[in-house]
């Protein structure tokens, strides 16, 4: 697959998962992840979810989390794919948090 083609797939993706956050839904989140699964958050905590259910109640302390900090909006910029083998890839994109007025919430870049 061209490299431009896995991007468009890749923004299409990422969309749908910022959809999760959006709805406030640790269930529709959960659906990104494979479990068992380790995150390493910005704080630099670390967290291992067994199940599905524990990946569920993780991901909607998060979605409360930033819904309470404000987070009504979020984007995507400047993505990047690496073919990694045949059936993977590494993808890299600036994120940014917006609050309900479009005010900058966070913004980070991430693989």
């Amino acid at each position: 697959m061209a490299v431009n083609s896995l991007i468009k797939e890749l923004i299409s993706y990422f969309k749908a998962y910022a959809e999760g956050f959006h709805a406030r839904n640790g269930t529709q989140i959960a659906e990104f992840y494979c479990t068992p699964r380790i995150s390493m958050r910005a704080d630099a905590s670390m967290h291992c979810c067994k199940s599905r259910p524990e990946t569920e109640r993780f991901f909607q302390g998060v979605a409360d989390t930033y819904y309470e900090e404000g987070l009504r909006r979020s984007e995507t910029k400047n993505p990047e794919v690496v073919p990694v083998g045949g059936r993977s890839l590494l993808a890299t994109m600036d994120w940014a948090f917006s609050r309900g007025d479009g005010t900058l919430l966070k913004q980070w870049r991430q693989s």
